[in-house]
């Protein structure tokens, strides 16, 4: 199985933020990506099996992304954690009809706990003993 995960966000200090974590817990292949456009290039070269994606991009959003990553072969399979600001089950209900069942965060939620999730979800490991959230 691949180690490859791609992490999409606009704004490089969250990048940069989910990077840090995934570095302390494990050897992961990383790559970043600035908006949904650039990530599908990513993606199709680098078959991540965890891609942690934002939903309020420039270019092409995360929605339509997800979307377009569910399509594509090599990522059809990937745990997608959508990321975002806003707050509520609209949000949830985009990302359910994006990709079929994935992880949709939105607000407040501590961000290191779901990397670990997500993490957890692809390898098939727990976080702090409980069952992986992703679905």
């Amino acid at each position: 199985m691949t180690r490859a995960v791609l992490i999409v966000d606009d704004d490089q200090f969250i990048r940069r933020l989910i990077a840090t974590t995934l570095e302390d817990v494990g050897d992961f292949d990383l790559h970043e990506a600035a908006d949904g456009r650039q990530a599908l290039e990513i993606a199709a070269r680098q078959e991540p099996t965890l891609v942690f994606l934002d939903v309020d991009m420039p270019e092409l959003n995360g929605i339509e992304a997800c979307r377009q990553l569910r399509h594509q072969e090599s990522t059809s399979e990937a745990t997608i954690v959508m990321l975002t600001a806003a707050v509520g089950a609209e949000v949830e209900r985009q990302a359910e009809a994006a990709s079929g069942p994935t992880c949709a965060v939105g607000g407040t939620r501590d961000r290191r706990k779901i990397a670990f999730q997500g993490i957890g979800t692809t390898i098939g490991a727990e976080y702090g003993g409980e069952p992986a959230m992703c679905r």
